[in-house]
């Protein structure tokens, strides 16, 4: 097992950054409103994805090169469209995950503060973490916490569909295709399913953090473990809203005290109240990982991609760039949130909403990273990846027309 465990790296760097506000929030919103009927959808939206994130662990391992230099290598104008996207989006992203931790803080510590001080203290927390402790601290926080939400979930599971009489309730069609406020939340579901699409060029730089580049069928292993994991979780989250709360009229609020609450009923349901604790520091450590991941990446994807634009070769700028971006990153989402504290729902559909968006122009960069590896040879060869990659193209662009739409 711990050999297994040794092998494991970015790939669960970006289940840690996955498994976060998609999952916990979303997956367990979708079985709570619809049943299993969003099932398909959320199994869909997976395969559809996966062959424009695999291009991280294929791209990276072949050159050895991070997947940002293939975007300038596309374009430089690319490079550039790629970095303004995740600048355009950090902060709400950031916003909404800190505020789900904040909620679940507040409930594993109850002391008297307001809200936003547990938001200023795990902003504080996180960038000291990211700027002292360094990569390897986040890579052994984020592989046990990780390997532990996975037992814990799907123990939960096992114990809720035992105790259910009968399963065919959660299947019915109560889903309304004509419905807009339905169909904004499948959009906000699929938006961040399994992660926002940039995790792709973060997990390339993950994989060369320790400045050495993956051996590609060790990269790929990594790569799989994480990402089809981070699949059966958002089913196991879905599957435990629909267990517990569909049909019941109960409905997550917009607080994030008490959507932190509803959160941990799901498993405190099926193991007892003696759990409580247990349920709740894990939803924390789960969501502060998330947390960790994210206020790590953005920071070093950002000075990454300037460094790479400016042909630099020595990381004084990217350090520079990457302390600056760290600390606007705290600075940036305790002042969202000052405003947004009792929003979360409207913050975290937006959020994802917004990230879906800007899936179809990474999805369409990794398309074309894919065809030039095709071209030098160095890309896996058959058709089903080319079949999934059209098909998801077409699937993305779509659903953003019936977005922009509505």
């Amino acid at each position: 097992m711990g050999s297994f465990i040794s092998k494991l790296g970015p790939g669960l760097l970006y289940a840690g950054a996955a498994i976060g506000v998609s999952h916990l929030v979303q997956s367990t919103r979708a079985g709570a409103n619809y049943g299993f009927y969003l099932a398909g959808i959320i199994i869909l939206a997976n395969l559809l994805k996966y062959p424009f994130f695999e291009i991280s662990p294929i791209y990276t391992s072949k050159t050895k090169n991070n997947l940002l230099k293939g975007y300038k290598s596309l374009h430089p104008i690319v490079l550039v469209v790629f970095l303004l996207i995740n600048i355009s989006t950090f902060l709400i992203v950031l916003s909404a995950i800190t505020l789900v931790t904040a909620g679940l803080s507040s409930l594993l510590i109850p002391i008297d503060i307001p809200m936003i001080a547990w938001v200023i203290t795990l902003s504080s927390l996180a960038i000291i973490v990211i700027y002292f402790g360094h990569f390897k601290l986040l890579t052994s926080l984020t592989k046990y916490i990780v390997l532990g939400l996975s037992v814990l979930t799907i123990t939960a599971l096992i114990i809720a569909l035992v105790s259910s009489p009968d399963l065919s309730i959660y299947m019915t069609n109560s889903f309304d295709w004509e419905s807009l406020i339905d169909i904004a939340f499948l959009i906000a579901l699929v938006g961040w399913m399994p992660a926002p699409m940039e995790i792709s060029a973060w997990h390339s730089t993950w994989s060369l953090a320790d400045g050495k580049a993956p051996e590609y069928s060790a990269a790929l292993f990594d790569f799989k473990i994480g990402y089809w994991g981070t699949m059966v979780l958002a089913l196991t989250f879905m599957i435990l809203g629909a267990l517990v709360m569909y049909g019941s009229g109960s409905q997550f609020p917009s607080s994030p005290v008490l959507f932190a609450g509803q959160l941990i009923e799901l498993f405190t349901d099926q193991f007892g109240a003696w759990s409580y604790p247990i349920i709740a520091l894990a939803a924390f450590a789960t969501m502060f990982t998330t947390l960790l991941t994210c206020f790590d990446a953005y920071p070093r994807v950002i000075s990454a991609g300037v460094q790479i634009l400016r042909n630099e070769t020595t990381d004084k700028t990217q350090t520079s760039i990457s302390t600056i971006v760290l600390l606007i990153s705290g600075i940036g989402v305790v002042i969202i949130l000052y405003f947004w504290l009792d929003n979360l729902k409207t913050l975290i559909d937006f959020a994802t909403s917004v990230g879906f968006l800007a899936a179809n122009l990474i999805a369409v960069f990794n398309f074309l990273i894919a065809l030039q590896l095709r071209k030098q040879g160095l890309y896996p060869k058959g058709w089903i990846r080319w079949a999934l990659m059209i098909t998801g193209l077409i699937a993305l662009f779509g659903f953003s027309v019936v977005y922009l739409a509505i």
